[in-house]
């Protein structure tokens, strides 16, 4: 395995985004306790259920949410190791919240081999830049509730949202709606 000094976090761009992209990307998770119950009030619980991207679905990630977000003024970032990408992120436009003090970090996810070598913390803070560039106080995050994600963004400071962004809420239920202010 190459050393964290082959590691490259770089931007992308439109012409950056081919349906290879994120070949040997492995989202895989084993969950045994998630966050559940209302907004802010959440509770550990036993809950059981395996994540994993196949090839299709990496595809349609470039295909649909990298795209879309950069067509529309957003950002997005890759760490590479030797060409392949081990980390991303994305930042979407437009602001959100009643008063566009909300930019949406959409993705934000690590390669299960290279996680817990700080790629999670180094693509929070790129995005936590960007968005400060754009005007926004706070990064609206739609997290996922296990006991490993929740602690990740905890550790980073992020806290239940102070407005839930409805729409989000309801494309992911189970998910935790954070912010991290900026």
């Amino acid at each position: 395995m190459n050393s964290d000094r082959d590691m490259v976090l770089r931007p992308l761009g439109l012409d950056d985004l081919h349906p290879q992209l994120l070949a040997g990307f492995v989202r895989a998770q084993t969950v045994e306790q998630a966050w559940r119950g209302p907004h802010g009030r959440w509770r550990l619980q036993p809950v059981r259920f395996e994540e994993h991207w196949d090839a299709a679905t990496l595809q349609d990630i470039v295909a649909t949410d990298l795209r879309h977000s950069l067509a529309a003024g957003g950002a997005a970032w890759v760490v590479e190791v030797g060409g392949q990408v081990v980390a991303f992120a994305t930042l979407c436009r437009p602001p959100l919240g009643r008063h566009g003090q909300y930019v949406q970090l959409l993705q934000l996810h690590v390669s299960q081999p290279w996680r817990g070598r700080g790629l999670g913390r180094r693509l929070l803070l790129q995005a936590a830049r960007q968005a400060r560039g754009w005007g926004a106080a706070r990064l609206y995050i739609s997290g996922h509730s296990s006991l490993e994600s929740y602690a990740f963004y905890s550790a980073m400071g992020c806290l239940p949202a102070e407005e839930v962004v409805p729409e989000i809420a309801q494309r992911e239920p189970c998910d935790l709606q954070l912010e991290y202010r900026l």
